[in-house]
This record gives C-alpha cells, sequence and structure tokens, in this order.
C-alpha cells in the first residue's frame, strides 16, 4: 500500500527515480530510490530506500553505490541529498557519517509502561 501510495504510476511517477546498482561482474547489488524535488534553495533529493543484496553487504558496495548516486545526482543539478535513518541502524549511520552525512533532525521517544 505504501508503495502504491507513493509510486502511483509506478517507476513512471514523476520526480521518483529508482536506480539498479551493479558490480564489476554486472552482478545486481542492490537499488537506491530518490525523490527529487524543487527547493527555494535549488533541487533536492531524499533517499527513501537503499537496498543492498545480503550477499554483498559488509564490503563497500553501500558507499560505491551511494557516491554513484551523488554523481548522477550532481548531473540532475541536485544540491542537497537528505535522507531517514533508524538510530540503532549502527551500520548505516556509520556508512552516512563516513560520507559525510550530517546529523540534522532526532526524533526522540519514550516508553510509558511500568518497568521504566
Amino acid at each position: 500500500e505504501e508503495f502504491a501510495a507513493l509510486l502511483p504510476e509506478g517507476l513512471k511517477t514523476k520526480d521518483h527515480y529508482l536506480f539498479t546498482f551493479r558490480d564489476e561482474t554486472d552482478s545486481d547489488i542492490g537499488m537506491v530510490w530518490v525523490h527529487v524535488t524543487e527547493e527555494s534553495r535549488g533541487r533536492s533529493a531524499f533517499i527513501f530506500d537503499v537496498k543492498i543484496t545480503s550477499d554483498k553487504q559488509n564490503q563497500g558496495y553501500g558507499k560505491k553505490a551511494l557516491r554513484s548516486l551523488e554523481v548522477i545526482l550532481k548531473r540532475m543539478n541536485v544540491k542537497k541529498i537528505s535522507l531517514h535513518v533508524f538510530a540503532h541502524n549502527e551500520r548505516a549511520i556509520h556508512v552516512y557519517d563516513s560520507l559525510g552525512y550530517e546529523k540534522t533532525d532526532y526524533y526522540m521517544s519514550k516508553r510509558l509502561d511500568d518497568s521504566h
């Protein structure tokens, strides 16, 4: 349902781009889904999803895919890339930190059950 809402025209949905990345043997390593918008300070991209196939994880392919995405987005005149990552996803946070992404917001929550 979420995909149908966000991509009402499937792969042809305006301003949404889904890229498949392949390794040097032409095997799929994963995909990245971005949405590009026009903002007052120029074009901006929001990464909706990054998926690296399980057999390619922890081998640097995620970084390579994101660096390739940056090249593509620069050619599209995008000035800023944003994304959301869950705080418990330490591996992804490490990758984004190493690529120069900066933390811009914090979402915080507190459980209200009897154990805390």
